[in-house]
């Protein structure tokens, strides 16, 4: 279990609930948000499935209940408050989706990361928040495709990150496509950063991918540096 025995104390009520209340309806699940569902809690994992009186079923991660009160409503609680809006079940159920996408981000099968990839990007800025928690705890493969993700929605926000990542002397595997997306996010913004990368990079790849950058964004700051590159390029 990622979070050790303080999750398991937290969710060991509702795990009890489960087994207890068997098939009944009725106990009042409340999420951090403050929004009240009324239905039947299943742990499974790191997720809960929430099985909603109105018909549906959700699954959140169990970090995202609050509490639940047993055998039904309370007295003070009315209709609106045991029912779920449906437009909170259409964000519920996006976010369980963005989830699984940053899941597959891990699968063996390439071609299964890079669709997940595509679809991530084809969520919009609501993916977002997910995909920045997701950038700064991934590494390898996964941060890889983060990295991408993140270009291909402008999120300008993560540009800090995404030139940490081009620094980091641990993570050179990832260099390249770190200079790529700081580009995609800071524009001509980027040729400091790139120049300064330029003229300390040992790996010729990264060399090359800079003065090609840097060449398109036509940085007139980076042209000496550049001009001298070429030159031992030439030499070489």
């Amino acid at each position: 279990m990622r979070d050790g025995p303080r999750y398991f104390l937290f969710f060991l009520p509702l795990m009890v609930l489960g087994c207890l209340v068997g098939d009944s309806r009725g106990d009042i699940i409340i999420l951090r948000n403050g929004q009240e569902l009324r239905g039947r809690v299943t742990i499974e994992g790191d997720k809960a499935r929430i099985e909603l009186d109105v018909g549906a079923t959700l699954v959140v991660d169990r970090g995202e209940i609050a509490k639940t009160v047993v055998e039904g409503p309370g007295r003070g609680a009315t209709k609106g408050a045991a029912e779920v809006s449906q437009e909170l079940l259409k964000r519920l159920e996006e976010r369980e989706r963005i989830h699984a996408l940053l899941e597959a981000l891990l699968d063996d099968d390439e071609r299964v990361r890079l669709e997940a990839e595509a679809e991530l990007a084809k969520v919009g800025p609501s993916a977002l928040p997910l995909v920045r928690q997701a950038l700064a705890r991934s590494r390898g493969q996964e941060k890889l495709h983060l990295l991408r993700v993140i270009a291909a929605l402008g999120d300008v926000a993560s540009a800090q990150a995404v030139e940490a990542v081009l620094r980091n002397p641990q993570e050179k595997d990832l260099h390249l496509e770190a200079a790529r997306a700081l580009v995609a996010l800071r524009g001509p913004r980027a040729q400091w950063a790139l120049t300064e990368v330029l003229v300390g990079a040992k790996d010729v790849a990264l060399r090359g991918e800079c003065v090609a950058l840097l060449g398109r964004l036509r940085s007139a700051y980076a042209a000496p540096f550049l001009v001298a590159a070429l030159g031992e390029r030439a030499l070489a």
